[in-house]
């Protein structure tokens, strides 16, 4: 059913909030159409420090560059390497990465150069889309029509590039572990330092992202964290047995299948209560008991943190999971959809735990064409499902009437295109975001603090996949913690209210 009042959008975001060590629940139940669940944005929105501090440079301070960026640049930019365009010069501190790097800009492409001269970041301007940038006149019967005569349509057309990459960066002793093309019209290639008997550093690490249409480099960029050791003192048994004392808060104990791997790991303290983080790399153990992980550090012995998935099995046995820092993802949604013209007045942020008759409120609404959702999510039969663990669910085999940008940020919801299409969002000035495997939380929080903020600068799926690369350079790109988002819809859409 066609809706017809057009320009006003909601998101809706559920939080599960854990109050108890044995996952006990408190829920305040507030109706998503009830005047009380009006609440102070100001108040509660929350500031999120700029990943870098930006500072701009005289135009005569170029950086010297070495050979192997000379040699990288002009495979990159076809033999053209000129740097006459330079539009400003920066010095610019990455918070995320503890980084200091000089950026060159031009017309067409922006570069950043360590302290040796090699190129750690490049971005290509030609390759994101500007088509559509101010174009908020669709029609609800306009079709899209993608161009898909791809340059690049397997893995054996990257072969030569894959070759390039390696010499050029001195990839030599990496990996290349993910090489896939799950948004449609890239290709993501990403690379970790292989120390051999599976010990893969995530943290030092190079991520590439190709444009399938021409088969151009969008986006280059390189991370070196080196570990403190690659030599464990203590053993998986003792990591087992100090991991303990947090499953036990879970009333999870040792008779459970135990899985654990010897990895690197950035402290976050989690179980702790500090929640510090850090950017030193330790190597651990990782011990895994139903979807929730413990670091130990292989050398101290230290619970050094961990994190748990979004959404598992054990999340519907336990009942619920706690979403961390889900409030601050929530304001980010809102800031978002305001950039993007959409009215809000009456569809305040929810930030509380909500019933079935809400969510089909809310979806059944005839003038809500946006949505942020954060829930659980999994796949059926081939059907996929969403749910807060315990009082709603909402399966793909529905239709929800015409929507223009929907983010379920969950497992698996654009795994496959049934959730983007029971919300009809893949025709032209439409998309649908997700994510195309189970997901940690700390990658989620990871990648939406990024994707968020850039709305409104540059296409949906532009932002989708330059959040992804910038994710994974932080060392987001490997096993459990995987950034691994999904698009569907309209490629040159900005997202805009229409």
């Amino acid at each position: 059913m066609k809706k017809n009042i057009k320009g006003i959008v909601v998101f809706l975001i559920i939080m599960l909030v854990l109050v108890t060590s044995s996952f006990n629940v408190y829920a305040i139940d507030k109706i998503g159409n009830n005047d009380n669940t009006d609440i102070n944005i100001e108040n509660n929105n929350k500031e999120i420090e700029p990943v870098e501090k930006v500072t701009e440079l005289p135009m005569d301070e170029i950086p010297e560059i070495s050979n192997n960026s000379k040699n990288f640049l002009n495979y990159l930019k076809k033999g053209d390497i000129s740097l006459n365009n330079i539009e400003k010069i920066e010095s610019v501190y990455n918070n995320n990465l503890d980084r200091k790097t000089t950026r060159i800009t031009t017309n067409d492409m922006e570069i950043d150069f360590d302290n040796n001269g090699d190129i750690v970041s490049y971005k290509n301007f030609n390759d994101f889309s500007t088509k559509d940038k101010d174009k908020r006149d669709y029609k609800d019967t306009e079709i899209l029509i993608v161009d898909k005569n791809y340059q690049i349509t397997q893995e054996n057309d990257l072969e030569n590039m894959i070759c390039q990459i390696e010499e050029n960066s001195n990839l030599e002793a990496y990996k290349l572990i993910d090489c896939s093309n799950n948004i449609d019209g890239f290709w993501t290639l990403t690379w970790c330092r292989d120390y051999e008997n599976n010990l893969i550093n995530q943290y030092d690490c190079a991520n590439v992202v190709v444009d399938a249409s021409d088969g151009s480099i969008m986006l280059f960029g390189k991370n070196k964290i080196e570990p403190n050791t690659l030599t464990p003192l203590i053993t998986n048994y003792e990591a087992i047995e100090i991991s303990q004392d947090t499953f036990e808060r879970f009333n999870i104990n040792e008779n459970k299948n135990v899985s654990f791997q010897l990895g690197f790991f950035k402290p976050n303290y989690y179980w702790d209560n500090s929640k510090k983080e850090s950017n030193e790399v330790r190597l651990s153990w990782k011990i895994e008991i139903d979807g929730i992980n413990v670091q130990v550090d292989a050398i101290t012995g230290e619970n050094i943190g961990g994190s748990f998935e979004r959404s598992t099995d054990c999340a519907r046995a336990m009942g619920v999971v706690a979403f961390e820092e889900q409030d601050t993802l929530t304001y980010l949604a809102y800031d978002a959809f305001q950039r993007l013209g959409y009215n809000q007045t009456n569809y305040s942020p929810v930030t509380w735990s909500i019933n079935q008759t809400d969510i089909n409120w809310m979806l059944s609404r005839p003038d809500v064409y946006g949505l942020y959702l954060a829930c659980h999510g999994d796949v059926v039969n081939g059907k996929n499902v969403i749910y807060d663990g315990e009082n709603w669910e909402i399966w793909s085999d529905n239709s929800f009437g015409n929507w223009h940008f929907v983010f379920l940020d969950a497992c698996y919801t654009s795994a496959t295109p049934n959730f983007a299409n029971a919300f009809n969002a893949t025709s032209a000035g439409r998309c649908f975001v997700g994510w195309n495997i189970r997901i940690q939380n700390d990658t989620v929080i990871a990648f939406d603090k990024k994707f968020f903020p850039k709305l409104g600068t540059m296409s949906v799926g532009d932002a989708v996949v330059t959040s992804l690369w910038e994710t994974r350079n932080e060392g987001y790109n490997y096993g459990e913690y995987l950034c691994d988002p999904g698009f569907i819809g309209d490629p040159d859409y900005y997202g805009w209210a229409w």
